[in-house]
């Protein structure tokens, strides 16, 4: 704890009293500027308190000082009063800070199925309660229902959507520090070094309307070849698959024919979100046995072509999973998974290839914990 004392009496600046060698180390000064303001500055890289008092005697009467630091947090500006007023700096407790988000503020071409993750500085207090009227997103003008889960670690948040966002839509995240519980002091959400505050952000979705005279195609193909009847090693075609535009599922859709070929016409222009079904294969026996799995994909489409090609070359992959590679995750400690014993019998190769899903990590896309994971 440093102290640094001096008076100010009718904006005269008289000087400093008391400047201690850990003071100094601080850094630690007071200077008035050009317009008769106090300034405050000081060099401690941590995070820091500073308080006031009329009276260095009574312990109680130091009170943290209002005002907000500079951006880089090493200096406070004061109107001065008219008295004698005592300042010191105080070592703070590590305030949380949001350090990142996903998606980034100001980001675009999202999808509409995206979840938020935000991360911080420091583990959130035990005693904040985070949950969706806290930590909620907005679009149109509406409160967006979401559901708010904490990583196990408390170092990051993730808000998963529970209904449909809109398509080409500015959506604002905002993650309000000032009532999350019985520790206040310990929150800085919104970076301006004084506690509590309200962490913002916006992002934008991407378009998931059709297009005029806009189509896109391609050819949905199993990652393992096989062998024709030359014996040469050829591309399998998945029949049955099933193509859907993101937030747009039941309009703009598309399923491949006997030859793995699909044409999603209409389709948004530009760059848009799809999921390609696998389970729906012909080929697929889902849910008891093995299967070709969802994923999602990124294609961009220019607005009145028709021969747009998925993946820029038309090609999409799907691996086969087998009915033994998914594994119940547990939600009380840490939960290894390996690739099924069928797949390092043909691949010894890939023994004690690993993955390991920490305890309470695993979400569905609707946030609810737990569930499956598998390696193929």
């Amino acid at each position: 704890m440093h102290a640094v004392s001096f008076l100010v009496r009718g904006f005269a600046y008289l000087g400093l009293m008391g400047l201690s060698s850990a003071l100094a180390a601080s850094g630690f000064q007071a200077e008035l500027d050009v317009q008769k303001r106090l300034v405050l500055r000081w060099t401690n890289s941590g995070p820091v308190i500073v308080e006031s008092s009329p009276s260095l005697g009574a312990t109680s009467s130091w009170k943290p000082v209002t005002g907000t630091p500079d951006a880089g947090g090493r200096s406070l500006t004061l109107t001065p009063a008219d008295s004698r007023v005592f300042y010191r700096l105080r070592e703070g407790t590590p305030l949380v800070r949001v350090v990142s988000s996903s998606p980034a503020a100001g980001e675009f071409n999202i999808s509409v199925l995206r979840e938020v993750i935000l991360r911080f500085s420091e583990p959130l207090p035990a005693s904040a309660n985070l949950n969706s009227t806290r930590f909620f997103t907005e679009a149109d003008g509406r409160k967006l229902l979401g559901r708010v889960e904490l990583a196990p670690d408390r170092a990051s948040a993730t808000l998963f959507p529970l209904e449909p966002i809109p398509g080409n839509t500015r959506v604002r995240v905002t993650l309000d520090g000032n009532t999350l519980g019985a520790e206040p002091a310990r929150i800085d959400f919104d970076g301006d070094s004084v506690p509590g505050g309200i962490f913002t952000m916006a992002y934008q979705t991407h378009d998931n309307v059709a297009a005029f005279q806009t189509a896109i195609s391609g050819r949905v193909l199993a990652a393992e070849r096989v062998r024709d009847a030359g014996g040469n090693l050829t591309d399998h075609p998945l029949a049955g698959v099933t193509i859907t535009v993101d937030g747009a599922e039941e309009r703009l859709r598309a399923v491949t024919d006997a030859d793995g070929r699909f044409r999603l016409s209409p389709c948004p222009a530009g760059r848009f979100f799809v999921h390609i079904d696998g389970r729906t294969s012909t080929e697929s026996q889902w849910p008891g046995g093995a299967y070709y799995p969802v994923v999602g994909k990124t294609w961009t489409a220019v607005a009145g072509r028709q021969d747009n090609l998925a993946n820029d070359n038309g090609d999409v992959f799907l691996p086969r999973i087998p009915d033994d590679a998914l594994r119940t995750v547990n939600p009380n400690a840490p939960t290894v998974i390996g690739l099924p014993s069928s797949v390092v019998a043909a691949n010894p190769a890939l023994a004690g290839v690993q993955i390991v899903v920490p305890a309470g990590a695993l979400f569905s896309d609707s946030g609810t914990r737990g569930g499956k994971v598998g390696l193929a």
